[in-house]
């Protein structure tokens, strides 16, 4: 089976819940020469999980920098702005991030949050790395349903209990 790679829509899908929450920028890479906190997208991982069900597994890591130039702010406000991350990426907040039409996420939460940490003495710089895993369901057509199923019905563990 195929898969539609989604982790271009997980990539758009993150920017826009994560750009406008706070002052600090959103980027999918590291920018360089900053003397304010961002926010980097990092890692974006997918593990295959049930083929017969299109379905795919993985997790994603969003870090807080204070900068890559010297800090020389007040602690408060990349604690402010880590925080909010984790409010709008909260479950309850619908974190289910909207990657309509192609996959539908079907759950979203987090497993790890390193705190805000210094990385450098010299520079005074930290960092606040937190890590989400995931579930998503790709939105196959029937024609690539029925190819992966061999022609056969699909399999009972796919098919919504209401259709049972």
């Amino acid at each position: 089976m195929q898969y539609k790679d989604p982790t271009k829509k997980i990539l758009s899908a993150l920017y826009q819940t994560l750009s406008g929450i706070t002052e600090a920028n959103t980027y999918s890479f590291v920018p360089s020469n900053k003397d304010k906190p961002y926010i980097y997208i990092g890692d974006i991982q997918l593990i295959e999980q049930k083929v017969s069900c299109f379905v795919l597994s993985g997790t994603l890591t969003v870090e807080l920098f204070t900068g890559t130039n010297r800090w020389t702010g007040s602690l408060e406000t990349p604690l402010e702005i880590s925080s909010r991350i984790k409010w709008y990426m909260k479950r309850d907040k619908n974190s289910i991030l909207n990657l309509s039409p192609t996959h539908t996420m079907i759950y979203m939460r987090m497993v790890n949050d390193s705190g805000l940490q210094q990385i450098s003495n010299i520079e005074n710089l930290y960092i606040n790395t937190i890590q989400y895993e995931f579930e998503l369901q790709q939105n196959p057509g029937y024609t690539e349903r029925v190819i992966t199923d061999h022609g056969i019905l699909e399999s009972p563990d796919c098919i919504p209990f209401e259709y049972i």
